[in-house]
């Protein structure tokens, strides 16, 4: 029986198509307005990614999370 080595995970994007898509997110959070919360928490998420603490991946949804929150809350 082969033994199967776990594999990494590797992004799927890389951080200048996140950081597009990221972007595109704020727009939306923008429209929304009363933003000062969520666009500090999209700049915290796009230094992280730049830092290298998350991935392009994680750094997308943790913003879709910040734009899912506002759009439940209105």
């Amino acid at each position: 029986m082969e033994h199967l080595q776990p594999q990494l995970e590797t992004p799927t994007m890389t951080k200048d198509e996140a950081r597009m898509r990221i972007e595109e997110v704020r727009q939306n959070v923008a429209i929304m307005n009363a933003n000062d919360i969520e666009f500090s928490l999209i700049n915290e998420i796009l230094l992280n990614m730049d830092k290298d603490e998350m991935t392009p991946d994680e750094a997308l949804e943790e913003a879709n999370k910040v734009l899912n929150g506002k759009q439940d809350y209105h």
